[in-house]
């Protein structure tokens, strides 16, 4: 990866992080850039092999027409001279709720980045998947992708989960990842 990529991927991981943290501009928040092995609830196989790596926290808290609100965020972008990996975490409290329908409709709302051409869904294990292309900069090409999401833990008499994860899983530059690395990444994935 020249050192150009590298400055450009640092320089969209930090513009990615700031986005993170102002979601929601409208609750209080509480929002941190933290070491990426101290995340509570994700974890990716061998993140030592990435070049780059950087991680968040945030909280929000509120008030809704229907009551008290409240959520948790983790988010980890890692990058190596192959691959671009994104992934965020989301959890509800109990007096809320996320809509995750599918992962064409999920992961563009998590990630700003535009995506376009998408395969159909497929499920690996806990995961749904869809390929992709996904511009990570305003200068980049579209890179091949998966993107994937799993959610858990229905809300009763509501139409969310209070619990999903979501991210991109690209390829450098204008490879293709294979179906192969991507499940191993999947695999590798605890929350």
């Amino acid at each position: 990866m020249t050192v150009w990529w590298r400055i450009r991927l640092a320089c969209l991981a930090a513009t990615m992080l700031a986005a993170f943290a102002a979601a929601r501009p409208a609750l209080a928040q509480d929002s941190a850039e933290v070491d990426c092995a101290s995340l509570d609830n994700i974890k990716i196989a061998n993140l030592a092999q990435y070049d780059f790596n950087t991680c968040a926290q945030q909280s929000h808290q509120g008030r809704a027409t229907e009551g008290p609100v409240a959520s948790n965020h983790e988010m980890l972008i890692a990058v190596n001279r192959s691959t671009f990996v994104a992934v965020r975490y989301l959890e509800a409290n109990r007096y809320t709720y996320f809509d995750i329908d599918d992962v064409a409709d999920f992961v563009p709302n998590i990630f700003d980045m535009p995506m376009r051409n998408w395969g159909g869904e497929l499920h690996y294990g806990r995961f749904t998947v869809a390929p992709v292309e996904v511009k990570i900069a305003d200068d980049s090409p579209y890179l091949n992708c998966f993107a994937y999401m799993s959610r858990w833990g229905p809300v009763a008499l509501a139409p969310g989960y209070r619990f999903g994860l979501g991210g991109l899983y690209c390829a450098v530059d204008t490879l293709t990842p294979t179906e192969r690395e991507f499940q191993e990444f999947l695999d590798g994935m605890e929350f």
